[in-house]
């Protein structure tokens, strides 16, 4: 159930990646502000999987 979700996530970080480098100088800024949006949300999406694998005590235990 989470490959769909993943596969976005990478996908995402990938679009937020090609879009600081422009390929039309068309408003500079406008491109950079995509691409923040394009990586909070592929932060979020990230937070989403990893939040209850790091918030859940451990198997064994131990602290940490």
């Amino acid at each position: 159930a989470l490959e769909p979700v993943c596969r976005l996530f990478f996908y995402d970080f990938r679009l937020s990646a090609s879009l600081r480098k422009p390929l039309f100088r068309l408003e500079y800024l406008t491109w950079i502000a995509l691409a923040q949006v394009f990586w909070i949300l592929a932060f979020g999406i990230f937070l989403l999987l990893c939040y209850p694998i790091l918030t859940r005590p451990r198997i064994d235990g131990l602290p940490g």
